[in-house]
Order: C-alpha cells, then structure tokens, then sequence
C-alpha cells in the first residue's frame, strides 16, 4: 500500500459524507496518483466500517437481488459473493480482450472476451 492509514481514513471519511450529502466527489487518484488496489480496497473496507457503524449492512443490497431473481425464476445460492460496486470506472472492452480482477482475499477472476 502506498498511502497512509490516516489518509485512508480521511478518504473513507469523504466519500461517506459525500454520498450522505449527495454531493459529486472528484477523482481520487487525481490527488493521489501513488494510489494503488490495496490503497483502494483499504479505503473500500474503511467507508464499509463508517457505514456499519451507523448501521447500514449489506442485507438489503442482498435482499433486493433476491427478490429480483425469484420473480424471474432464479435464486441465489447460500455463500454467493455479491459485488455491489466498483472501485474503478467502466472500462471498454472488445473481442479478444481478456480481463482479470483481483478480489483482495477471495483471489481473482479473469474472463476472455468473444
């Protein structure tokens, strides 16, 4: 990791209170290019903590997948991962591309585009 916890911290803080607020936030990695994934994930588990703590989990997000899989018939397995967000922007992909993500303890996941 190349920032400091303080600075983690102090990032977590931001967007937390941005999204409270509903108020835009800039590109982080504008002032912080040494950013990098453990960077990223650190801040992703410290805005995850600031959240928790007020008492917004997860069950809802996995509720409402639920809900929308059983009325198309499907289900979610026990144990499934679910990914509610991104920690980067959409990126294009073409035929031939392949694209691996790295999902901090869970491992990764690289998939070849047809």
């Amino acid at each position: 990791m190349a920032l400091a916890s303080e600075i983690i911290a102090e990032l977590a803080r931001y967007l937390d209170t941005a999204e409270m607020e509903r108020r835009e936030v800039t590109k982080i990695t504008d002032q912080h290019p040494e950013m990098d994934w453990d960077d990223a994930y650190a801040i992703q588990a410290a805005l995850r903590q600031r959240q928790q703590a007020r008492g917004i989990g997860m069950a809802g997000y996995k509720a409402m997948l639920a809900n929308m899989l059983g009325r198309r018939g499907g289900s979610l397995p026990a144990g499934a991962f679910i990914m509610t967000g991104g920690a980067t922007a959409a990126v294009a992909v073409e035929a031939g591309d392949t694209v691996t993500v790295r999902y901090q303890s869970l491992g990764s996941l690289s998939m070849r585009v047809v």
